[in-house]
């Protein structure tokens, strides 16, 4: 049985945990207050989904509570018994993340992955969720679901409850299959028909027999071919030794001739030389000694008279450097004597002073102005302000006077204002001159300090002249000494050149001899090499035409095996695809063979189908109806109904109730006579049997609103059947309505569910 069920966030509710007993349980409340979704969440805890997940109705993030506020996850948690044993499921919906499974058993973790948890639940209670939707759990209003359904359509959804559509759908796809099976064994037979089997066979025996032959004919010609290539191997080896002795021997002519071209070149050289009348070796040796002892003196000669040379020029220039210096300041004196005569000092002092006192007496004017222009705009400000009497006498002023004197004073203020622009133009051009005054002052002042200093320049000029005149002469001197020297030195290195150049002659004499001497003995070694070798080029071209000939049997035999490969190769790839044709024809055959056995088998398996699923729906109706029999007097026990049993059709399943008519026993269907009430204890007995038989170890029931569309009357059996019948039938059942009736149900757990709508208030649930 089902002992508990606690809600965290799960859809209208907030925190809601309901204990269940053995026998009936009541969940009463108005339309949305939660009641339905206790049965989904009992659904979800045990397979993780309810039907309308299933059918797409609801998204598993719309399962968390969102009003008022939307909450981060939801949970769900159930406790049930089995046998012996007692297991809690936990189920947590996240809104940003997965779905989360714990499983206990007797207090103990047994699984937390949702799909081992799934399957653990369905090895507990030998049930899994299409058995649970199909047989146990009876959606809102859907008690007689079935009734409502048209004919071909309720023969479908029945049959699929008792796991017989899979015997339709069997019968269906062997069907199909069988169709398909004819359409392609007729498409086969069609295709075969275009071949000639007995003509590809004796097509491929032809090749193959070409085939042996060309292979026949490459074998022959590898054989020949093979013996040229050995006879070609010896001919090359002959051929490149005696090549090889030939381009030594020519190697040797060329550097024999070499050698002795040398040595005639060296014998010219000796008699060039000898014609010369060289001397002895030590006496040439000693006269180079006493060259270069003679050199070493002028150069230490010519040393000393160039440092004097040089001191004697830099003293000339430095007369010279003096000289211009002084013709430079003379130049000076003159120009600065010339503009001093131009205009005195005194003159210049004389403007400076003038300018000077006119400076001041225009500035005396330009404040006495400026006092006199402030003065009379006080005045015109005064009288603006309407004074009424002279701030002098105290005289009272009458309006036309104020106007007046305010005229007098603006044209006064104006010819002020004129007269100190222009005041302030001339003190500036006076500022100007002044300026320019004292500067020509302070120039003829600086003109006559230099002036002064040069006194005397023209006596000095005509001392440094003779100076100059004097070093000049004695540099000249020191010049001429200068050069002799330099010539005697360089007499002492041509002389040196000379001695060296026939010491040079002596070496080369003797160089040349030894190195005729070397030549002649191994000229007459290369010789006697050249003797030993036997070999000429009338061999070589034998042996080489020889080789030539070889080498085109040979060419000429290794492409005629490459044709005949080629043409092996096309007899193989013919060969290949009449094989190939002779394969896909007798795979046609039996293709062909194999889908008509097939099609035989998949008739036998169809006729098998149709008597099984005959024999099955006859036993399970039977089945259904004996359950029937059994509890229908527990469930009406009444006498206008004796009975009730579902007939199996071909196109329908009808519920029907046996009735007496004139004493005798007849069957009606429930559709026809019975009223609302009795039609949905009819349509109950019904889903009773159907659970009991599909899952006869589990005596649940859970009804959504069974009571929908039936009258006080009928409603009143319904109380009795839950009061007095159900209970021997079904151990737990679990009833959702929203009928206060069902209050009166005995020995029943009841909860009220309720909420406030308006205000998105929880769940809230109070048992009974």
């Amino acid at each position: 049985m089902i002992n508990s069920i606690e809600l965290k966030n799960w859809k209208t509710h907030g925190s809601t945990k309901l204990v269940f007993s053995k026998g009936t349980n009541i969940l009463i409340g108005r339309m949305g207050a939660g009641k339905s979704s206790v049965m989904d969440a009992i659904s979800f805890a045990l397979f993780g989904t309810f039907p309308a997940v299933q059918h797409k109705r609801t998204g598993t993030a719309k399962l968390i509570r969102n009003k008022p506020t939307q909450e981060k996850k939801g949970a769900v948690k159930l406790e049930f018994s089995s046998g012996n044993d007692v297991y809690t499921v936990t189920r947590e919906i996240n809104l940003n993340g997965p779905t989360t499974a714990r499983l206990e058993k007797n207090g103990a973790y047994l699984q937390s992955q949702s799909e081992r948890v799934n399957e653990e639940i369905a090895k507990a209670l030998k049930l899994d969720y299409d058995l649970f939707s199909k047989a146990i759990y009876s959606e809102q209003n859907g008690l007689d679901y079935f009734l409502n359904l048209r004919s071909g359509e309720r023969k479908k959804q029945i049959d699929a409850l008792l796991g017989l559509d899979k015997f339709a759908t069997a019968q269906d796809n062997a069907t199909s299959l069988i169709n398909k099976l004819k359409d392609m064994v007729e498409e086969g037979s069609k295709t075969a028909e275009g071949f000639d089997l007995q003509k590809t066979k004796e097509q491929l025996e032809t090749l193959k027999g070409e085939k042996e032959s060309i292979e026949a004919e490459i074998k022959k010609s590898d054989a020949a071919l093979k013996s040229l290539e050995t006879d070609e191997k010896e001919v090359s080896s002959n051929l490149a030794r005696l090549k090889k002795e030939y381009t030594k021997k020519t190697a040797l002519s060329k550097e024999l001739a070499e050698i002795r071209g040398r040595s005639r070149m060296l014998q010219m050289e000796i008699e060039k030389l000898q014609k010369l009348g060289l001397s002895g070796k030590d006496e040439t040796a000693k006269k180079f000694d006493t060259a270069e002892k003679h050199l070493r003196d002028v150069s230490a000669e010519e040393k000393l008279k160039t440092e004097s040379d040089r001191k004697m020029a830099s003293k000339s220039a430095r007369l010279q450097a003096e000289l211009e210096k002084l013709e430079k300041d003379a130049s000076e004196k003159k120009g600065l004597d010339s503009e001093l005569k131009k205009r005195s000092k005194a003159d210049v002092a004389k403007d400076v002073e003038r300018y000077t006192s006119e400076l001041e007496r225009t500035s005396m004017d330009i404040a006495s102005n400026t006092a006199a222009l402030n003065e009379g705009k006080k005045w015109v400000k005064e009288l603006h302000g309407h004074i009424s009497k002279c701030p002098i006498c105290e005289r009272e002023l009458p309006e036309s006077l104020i106007s007046k004197l305010i005229s007098e004073k603006e044209a006064s203020i104006k010819h002020a204002s004129s007269e100190l622009e222009r005041l302030r133009a001339a003190e500036a051009s006076k500022r100007k001159e002044l300026s320019a005054s004292t500067s020509e002052m302070n120039r003829l002042s600086v003109i006559e300090q230099r002036s002064s200093a040069l006194n005397g320049i023209e006596s000095r000029v005509q001392e440094a002249t003779m100076a100059l005149k004097s070093g000049q002469s004695e540099a000249s001197l020191s010049k001429a000494e200068r050069e002799k020297a330099a010539a005697a030195v360089l007499n002492a290195r041509e002389e040196i050149e000379k001695i060296k150049a026939v010491l040079d002659r002596i070496s080369r004499m003797e160089g040349y001899l030894k190195e005729k001497l070397e030549n002649d003995g191994l000229a007459g070694a290369k010789q006697g090499e050249l003797d030993a070798i036997k070999v000429d080029e009338k061999e070589i071209d034998g042996l080489q035409e020889k080789m030539n000939g070889l080498i085109s049997q040979i060419g000429k035999y290794r492409a005629g095996i490459d044709a005949n490969k080629k043409y092996l190769n096309d007899k193989s790839l013919s060969i290949k695809e009449k094989s190939d044709e002779m394969k896909r024809i007798e795979k046609l055959y039996e293709d062909i063979k194999r889908k008509k056995h097939l099609a035989e088998n998949l008739l036998k398996f169809r006729n098998s189908v149709v008597e099984a699923q005959t024999v099955m729906r006859s036993r399970l109706v039977d089945s259904v109806n004996s359950i029937m029999d059994n509890i229908w007097p527990e469930l009406y026990p009444y006498g206008d109904y004796q009975g009730v049993a579902l007939e199996a059709q071909d196109d329908d399943y009808l519920l029907r109730v046996r009735t007496l008519v004139n004493g005798e026993s007849s069957w009606e269907d429930v559709e026809s006579i019975a009223s609302g009430g009795e039609r949905s204890i009819a349509c109950l007995a019904m889903r009773i049997a159907f659970a009991l038989v599909l899952v006869p170890n589990l005596k649940w029931l859970i009804l959504d609103e069974p009571t929908h569309n039936i009258d006080r009357e009928g409603l009143a059996k319904f109380v009795q059947v839950f009061n007095e019948m159900l209970p021997n039938v079904v151990d737990q059942v679990f009833i959702i309505t929203h009928d206060d009736m069902l209050k009166q149900v005995q020995n029943a757990r009841i909860y009220l569910l309720d909420r406030n709508k308006e205000e998105h208030k929880e769940t809230s649930a109070v048992s009974l």
